[in-house]
């Protein structure tokens, strides 16, 4: 498959003291239990942390967003979503908190035709929406939205 442009992610200081500050927490603790636990319940404890990091890591590393030939390749951790151009209805600023590939509540909304779509925080968002109304014909500029045209 054709490789197109990337963005990376924007990140939110904030959200980045959280997520490390509360993986360090927890690894803290699960060190400081490992002392005081039963040597029976010490593995469960690590083993919990290990599928802990795993998974974290494992869904936050790498995350961006790739302007492939047809389709927006949107990539966290081990995750892929596939959104095609030709079904894409609407782009639009959000700072909805729900979970999805982003590292930044300042977000775009990319609303598909069949369902809700997927929220991104691109660093250079204006330079994605460029590149986005470029790869969709049938999408027009409207301030800091991208609409189907009629």
């Amino acid at each position: 498959m054709e490789s197109g442009t990337r963005f990376v992610s924007k990140v939110d200081t904030w959200l980045a003291v959280v997520l490390i500050g509360s993986l360090l927490l927890l690894v803290g603790s699960t060190i400081l239990f490992w002392f005081v636990a039963p040597p029976a319940q010490r593995w469960i404890m690590m083993g919990s942390l290990g599928l802990v990091l795993l998974l974290t890591f494992g869904l936050v590393i790498p995350i961006y967003y790739d302007l492939e030939q047809d389709v927006l390749l949107v990539r966290s951790g081990w995750l892929r979503t596939r959104v095609p151009y030709a079904k894409i209805t609407k782009v639009e600023p959000s700072n909805n908190p729900l979970s999805s590939p982003a590292l930044s509540l300042d977000r775009l909304h990319v609303h598909v035709e069949d369902g809700f779509g997927v929220l991104i925080s691109p660093k250079e968002r204006e330079a994605f929406l460029q590149a986005l109304l470029q790869r969709c014909p049938h999408l027009r500029r409207e301030g800091e939205r991208l609409e189907r045209s009629r």
